[in-house]
């Protein structure tokens, strides 16, 4: 207990010490170490530690968010803390080493697109890869996340998700988008431009680095413990990169054969079910009793 006290004490001497905080933070900082150990029944999130925060019954609950937001930001930029999802986590000395050694992990963007597309793809087909059109005819198909092709492309038809790291380094027009999805015959996913799933994976992927890299480290039981509570971090990161995809999904924008396309259906499975089937019926290729290419 001891040593956890000099752990403890020595994060808050520091913090008030820091001229970029202020008083309020302090207490925040305070407050989120009281609250570090019951996150199972008192989450700290926004709303709780607000209400925790709470100085008289009259005071303005807009107002008092507000202003622990504002500290909670602080607090994170000078790393005093982390956000997991929607909690806010005090770090101990300990805790802060070894999230910076986290932090000054290089993911090569590949990686991150690699893991990504598989959740893209599974979000889309589960483990089915090929698209039933009607009762009797199953379609293979490419698959393309960005510039990065999913094994061999060898099919006449296929996907393309363009995730916001695409779109980022070339900022397509709608026009150009049209024109993509004719010259690729090609259903072309245009993601949200919201890099939170990215986010989450490569820093869910930044811990496994970690963790692969000091696993044979000698270590002291607290850093033990960090360990352990850093696995269970990421895999909360990688549930939640699969939440935000399966959302990113449902909004995303889609072209087939040179037109934006209105999907009304709502999951990822019957959006790219519909684009499929917009894709395939032009070739009128079953009325005409044309063989359909590359079934399988």
């Amino acid at each position: 207990m001891t040593f956890l006290d000099h752990n403890i004490s020595k994060v808050i001497i520091q913090a008030q010490d820091n001229s970029r905080l202020q008083d309020y933070d302090i207490q925040v900082l305070k407050l989120l170490f009281m609250v570090k150990y019951t996150s199972n029944f008192l989450p700290a999130d926004l709303e709780n530690l607000s209400t925790l925060m709470v100085e008289n019954i009259d005071q303005d609950k807009l107002e008092l968010k507000k202003k622990v937001d504002e500290s909670l930001r602080r607090l994170e930029s000078e790393k005093l803390i982390i956000k997991n999802g929607n909690q806010f986590i005090f770090l101990t000395d300990e805790e802060q080493d070894v999230n910076r050694e986290i932090r000054e992990i290089r993911i090569d963007r590949s990686e991150i697109i690699d893991k990504v597309g598989d959740e893209l793809l599974y979000a889309f087909f589960g483990d089915n890869r090929k698209y039933r059109y009607g009762d009797r005819h199953d379609f293979a198909f490419n698959t393309i996340i960005d510039d990065r092709p999913r094994g061999q492309q060898r099919d006449e038809i296929g996907v393309r998700i363009l995730t916001p790291y695409y779109a980022h380094g070339s900022d397509l027009s709608q026009s150009e988008l049209m024109a993509l999805s004719m010259r690729e015959n090609n259903v072309i996913v245009v993601l949200p431009n919201d890099m939170a799933f990215l986010d989450e994976m490569e820093q869910a992927l930044q811990i496994d680095t970690y963790l692969r890299r000091n696993a044979a480290r000698a270590e002291t039981d607290a850093i033990a413990d960090i360990k352990s509570t850093k696995s269970r971090e990421s895999k909360q990161r990688k549930d939640r990169s699969k939440d935000l995809i399966v959302d990113a999904l449902t909004k995303a924008e889609i072209y087939v054969s040179g037109s934006k396309r209105d999907i009304k259906e709502t999951t990822p499975s019957a959006r790219i079910a519909a684009a499929f089937q917009t894709l395939i019926e032009p070739l009128q290729q079953l009325d005409a009793g044309v063989s359909l290419p590359n079934l399988r």
